[in-house]
Parts: C-alpha cells; structure tokens; sequence
C-alpha cells in the first residue's frame, strides 16, 4: 500500500493548523447556557462549557483575562467571544474564550450596533457636521443632576479659569428609565440662549449609560443649533450622544476646561501683544529717521510749512474731524462702562433668580407627582386586600356555601338549645329568603 501513513500527533497538529487557519474559527461569538461551571481553579483559570438543545462546546477562560468572570453561574445565558483552539495533547477542541457578557445583555449590545449604523448611514456623526466651540464664550448651560459631582466640578474648573464667567445649570435625571427625556428638556431650553452647552454624568456601567444611546436624545444633539460638548463618561464609555455633541470630553472638568477662556491668561496675551505692536512701531519710527538726512528734513520742514500755510483752513477741518473722533471714542468707552455695569446688574436680576427656581420647582413638581402615583398605586393595592378579607368572613358567603343562620321573634341569634323552647317561632335567613318555623322538639346532641 502507498497510502501516507500519520502518526495521532501528526494529525492533531493537522487539525490544528487548519482551525488556526480559519478566520471563522479565529473570532466568533457562540451563544449558549454555561453548563459543568466550577468557578475559578487554583491556576485562575476557568473551565465550563456552553450548551443548547442539540449539542456542547468546552470553554475555558484563562488566568489574566480581563472579562467578567465574577459574575458567571450555571444555567446562565451568555454570549462569548473567543476562538477554537485544538487541544493536541487530549486530541479534542475547545473555545478560548476572551470576553463573555450576559445574553440579555448582549441583544441590547445589537440593538445599539444597529442603531449606531442607521444614525451613521444619516450622517448624524459626521465630523463636517460639527460646530467649532467659540473661543471667548461668556454663558454656558450645564445639564445634568444638581446633587452630584459633574455640576461641582463645572462650577469649581469654570470659575478658576474665568470669574466672570455665567454658568447656569438645568437639573435632570442622569440615569434610569426617563432619563433622556430630561435630558432633552435641558438641552432644548438652554438651545439659542447661551454660548455653549455641555451635557453629562461621571461614567458608570454600560447600563448607567444607556439612557445617553436613545435616539431621540441623539437626534436632539445634532440638530441643537448651539455648540454643545458631552462629558458622559470615560475614554471607554462612548455612547451614541457623544457621538453626535460637536465635542466629547471625558471627564466634566475636561468639558469646562474646552468650553470656557482663561481669562488671565488672555490679558497677558493681550498686553504682550500690545508691547510688541509699540516696541515694533517705535523701531520702524527711529529707522527711518535715521534715513533722512538734515538737507531732506530741512525741505521737508520747508515743504510742510508750505503746505500748512496754503491748506490752513483744510487743516482746521481735519482738528474738527480729530476731536470728533476722540469725543465718539470717549462716548464708546463711557457706553461699554455702561455696558458692563448693566451686566452686572443683570447677573443679579430677580427675573434671573426667578426663572432659575421655576425650574427646580417644576423638577420639584415632577418628582412630587410621581412618588404621589406610587403611593396611591401602593394605597390601591392594600384597599384589594383589605376587601378580599372581608369578602373572606363575610356572612353572606358562608349563607351562599348552605349555612344558614337562626334568631327567635327578638331577632337574639339562637346559638344552643337553651336559647329556645318549644312551641317556640324563630327565623332561619338563607341565602335568597327566610323562613319562618315553631320549636316543636328539642334534641341534644350527645358528646360535644
């Protein structure tokens, strides 16, 4: 016989480099329930397989793996990413596993996938899309929670850099159901009257963050005509709303530091430029002069006395022209003193404070009517259940079951021989009527 004979290792290590080999088998994802989990070995690692209706595969996830092994147990549905890998040695395959997440999980995982594609299809990501923050902004709008940190770290970043800087914040939710409803209340109401607008939370679970992936928050966010940045969480945490803010930043205090000047550092800049101009300016003076000889200055001196003495009255004209103008820029800075004081009365405006606690009181209101709901649901509930007991004792319902119930002509509930005699009337009430009847014999019931 010609045939190649192999020998067992030879045809593993076949087997191996064909699987290898396969871009497939190199990353796939395989959806099953965990099965023979042991939790994590002496080693660190991790050994289980995952199962469905018709078949298994054996898992394994090593020591060093950065996935969420803590929270694996048996019979739970997974989704988990990895590649299949021939184990030479046993002769059998397994699915090297690098990262694993709960299957519930997971289908919220497509459903922002495929969503994240529709909205990109649209172009709502698009970076030619997005407005340029303005380099000198005066009033931002931050939206966010009024009792955690992003606001705190805002304010603290935004008035190191600038003190005369106008923040003004809309509370909202920042997570749970509803949240991005909020959200888009911000946004909307701070959209065309501020300069900037920044948006966000400081990180969390991708379940935190969900509310920051609805579309029509996204939706919102690209259409707001005002500058908006996003400070939602971490490098890691991007959602669907970062995508589409003109600017993301990773932490609130980054966002403050994007949204708002220095403003010391602006005056320096300022008054460094302002040297230069009059060092440059003095220098250009002393080079020329030093060109002109004192023949050329002497007819020059000529030349301008000619020419004052013929265009004398031109030259009264021209001082008109020159007070005018320093009378328009003394009135032009006396009206920006104006100007600056008015803003100053207007930071401390009772309009300003007014509207600033219409909007607690209506975030106040909304939190009221909801716990109301709950506690009138709970009021409900406990009502049914006072009712059914009731029900449960009720006379008429035992009259319904074929008890019946006995009085005498005083309407005294008879309740032992005692209570009667004969020749006696009493009234026995049923279910639907009552009777009427006379005592005609009195019989003991022996041993009760």
């Amino acid at each position: 016989m010609n045939e190649n004979v192999f020998s067992v290792t030879q045809v593993n290590a076949i087997m191996g480099e064909l699987v290898k080999g396969n871009p497939v088998l190199s990353r796939l994802c395989v959806k099953g329930e965990i099965t023979n989990y042991k939790g994590i070995n002496a080693r660190g690692h991790v050994y289980f397989s995952l199962k469905d209706a018709n078949a298994q595969i054996s898992c394994v996830i090593f020591a060093g793996t950065n996935t969420g092994i803590s929270h694996l147990r048996e019979g739970q549905n997974v989704l988990a990413y990895g590649r299949i890998n021939v184990y030479e040695k046993g002769g059998y395959y397994q699915l090297i596993v690098s990262d694993v997440i709960d299957a519930g999980i997971g289908l919220l995982y497509e459903q922002l996938e495929a969503l994240k594609e529709k909205l990109r299809l649209e172009g709502l990501f698009s970076p030619e899309h997005k407005k340029p923050i303005p380099k000198y902004v005066k009033t931002v709008g931050v939206v966010t929670s009024e009792t955690g940190a992003v606001i705190h770290d805002i304010e603290t970043v935004s008035r190191r850099r600038n003190r005369f800087i106008r923040l003004f914040l809309y509370p909202c939710m920042v997570q749970g159901k509803g949240a991005a409803a909020t959200i888009i209340k911000g946004i909307k109401y701070f959209d065309g009257k501020v300069d900037v607008i920044i948006f966000g939370r400081g990180g969390g679970s991708f379940e935190d963050l969900f509310e920051y992936n609805d579309e029509e928050l996204v939706r919102t966010v690209y259409n707001c005509k005002t500058p908006i940045i996003s400070a939602i969480g971490h490098e890691v945490d991007t959602t669907l709303a970062d995508m589409a803010s003109d600017k993301r930043a990773a932490t609130p205090s980054e966002a403050a530091e994007l949204a708002v000047f220095e403003y010391d550092k602006f005056v320096r800049e300022l008054e460094d430029r302002k040297s230069k101009l009059s060092a440059l300016m003095h220098e250009k003076i002393d080079e020329y002069r030093d060109h002109v000889s004192e023949d050329v200055k002497r007819d020059i001196s000529k030349r301008m006395h000619h020419i004052i003495e013929k265009n004398r009255y031109r030259l009264t004209s021209d001082k008109k022209k020159q007070l005018s103008i320093l009378i328009h820029a003394r009135l032009n800075k006396e009206k920006d003193t104006v100007e600056n004081r008015k803003q100053a009365l207007q930071n401390k405006n009772p309009r300003y404070v007014l509207d600033m606690q219409k909007i607690r009181l209506d975030h106040i209101a909304d939190g009221l009517a909801s716990a109301m709901k709950v506690k009138l649901t709970g009021s409900k509930q406990r009502m049914k259940l006072l009712m059914e007991r009731l029900e449960g004792v009720s006379p008429i319902k035992r009259l319904s079951k074929g008890y019946s119930f006995v009085s005498d002509e005083n309407g005294r509930a008879v309740k032992k021989l005692e209570d009667v005699r004969i020749n006696d009337k009493v009234k026995i009430e049923l279910q639907n009527g009552t009777i009427t009847a006379r005592v005609e014999e009195l019989t003991e019931r022996k041993g009760l």
